[in-house]
């Protein structure tokens, strides 16, 4: 938890999958920190280009976005691109020290995954609105006129607000007692360590949920 702290110090904001990666630790292992500092208050959730943000604060969050959507005008711009796709915009990123510097603090750069894509399209709507070609399934960007003629405004993004949902369900004594030693030695209470079996069991399952 205290690596946790201090990355996100440093950095402000991140993502579950960085914060994992920085830290050495499952993914699973990331959330249950990350869930720990939000409750005590250390950390926020913010949502932005389909990923969840966790952010010391609304002002690192602010700021965060800010950096993405500059990088990503500048791009644009420099490139004099009267139409753009997701692709082509992440190629751009990744061709670009600065833009790939920000764009790698919360998705992969080094190759243009499907999560790379989701997340360069959802930047691209904040940016230029919705994509408007209809003929083809491709995804086409407008740049309209004047657009590189005023940087982009400097935001919070929304933050996140999970639902919450219950569920209960029976389990055998030896399995009661077995979620109690369990609990015990990681440290924390019954429930948290119910739903971090939980989410690991989704995990197995996420390329088709």
């Amino acid at each position: 938890m205290e690596e946790a702290r201090r990355y996100l110090k440093a950095h402000g904001c991140t993502t579950l999958s960085v914060l994992a990666r920085a830290l050495g630790v499952t993914w699973e292992r990331a959330r249950h920190v990350a869930d720990l500092l939000e409750a005590r208050g250390e950390v926020s959730v913010f949502r932005y280009g389909g990923k969840l943000l966790w952010c010391v604060d609304e002002e690192a969050a602010a700021d965060a976005v800010y950096k993405l959507r500059l990088e990503l005008w500048r791009v644009i711009c420099s490139s004099k691109r009267r139409y753009i796709s997701p692709a082509a915009a992440a190629r751009l990123i990744a061709a670009d020290v600065q833009a790939r510097r920000e764009f790698s603090k919360y998705t992969s750069v080094d190759s243009i995954t499907a999560g790379t894509l989701a997340f360069v399209d959802a930047a691209l709507t904040d940016l230029l609105g919705r994509a408007f070609d209809r003929r083809t399934n491709k995804k086409i960007y407008l740049v309209p006129t004047g657009f590189c003629a005023n940087p982009p405004r400097r935001e919070a993004p929304k933050r996140y607000k999970p639902r919450r949902n219950l569920v209960s369900f029976k389990v055998t004594e030896a399995m009661a007692r077995d979620i109690e030693k369990a609990a015990a030695v990681l440290g924390v209470g019954k429930a948290e360590l119910v739903r971090m079996a939980v989410e690991r069991l989704l995990n197995q399952y996420r390329h088709i949920i």
